[in-house]
């Protein structure tokens, strides 16, 4: 039979090794997980421009939960071709004490007058989305910007998102699409990111979207 102190010997010794699960009681995980306290929200603003007009939005986290862990910047459109009109220019995040607390987006619609006196208006509206939190987050968040499209049946749809000046590299899309629809999947190249889908149902129109995250 093992003696007390041998027994402790051999738990020393696995738990040194990694070998030894020790589970915390319930109430102390519990109370662990309390104590993080981290409380988060959304925040959203929007602004639009007409032909050959400029624009921005601003967005600005509650001093209730003054950190920005997320942005997300959507851009719409009245349909697919009027898509390419639309422009991020430049991001740009104050940085309080080493984080950010306000975002905000420039973007121009680049519609021409005589375009707008011949095909009609095209108005380009950019929504500005902040995720807030009041835990200061490790590093400042990569900004998304993100387009969406409405598919017309037995129809392809596709889209291109460039990244504004001042953060131009695209490091990441990601697609999303109605169920069924077929996706060719997305590419990454340089400062834009692509993504192409086709709609199988005959009547029925479909959206999808997609979001490049970009970088300095």
């Amino acid at each position: 039979m093992m003696s007390n102190h041998a027994r402790m010997g051999v738990a020393a010794v696995l738990t040194a090794a990694g070998l030894l699960g020790l589970s915390a009681p319930a109430h102390a995980a519990n109370g662990l997980a309390a104590d993080t306290g981290e409380v988060t929200g959304t925040v959203s603003n929007l602004s639009s421009a007409r032909a050959q007009g400029k624009g921005y939005v601003l967005a600005k986290c509650p001093s209730t939960m003054p950190y920005i862990k997320g942005t997300s910047a959507t851009t719409k459109t009245g349909n697919q071709e009027d898509l390419s009109y639309g422009h991020y220019d430049d991001f740009w995040q104050s940085i309080p004490d080493g984080s950010a607390q306000a975002a905000k987006v420039n973007f121009h619609n680049s519609q021409t007058y005589a375009e707008e006196s011949k095909y009609g208006p095209v108005v380009v509206t950019v929504t500005l989305t902040l995720t807030c939190s009041n835990v200061k987050p490790a590093g400042l968040p990569r900004p998304q910007f993100k387009q969406s499209v409405y598919v017309n049946g037995h129809s392809y749809g596709n889209l291109q998102v460039t990244c504004p000046a001042n953060y131009p590299t695209a490091l990441e899309a990601i697609e999303n699409h109605s169920y069924w629809f077929t996706s060719y999947g997305t590419t990454v190249s340089g400062s834009m990111g692509a993504a192409t889908w086709y709609n199988n149902d005959e009547l029925v129109f479909g959206m999808a979207d997609l979001t490049v995250a970009c970088g300095p």
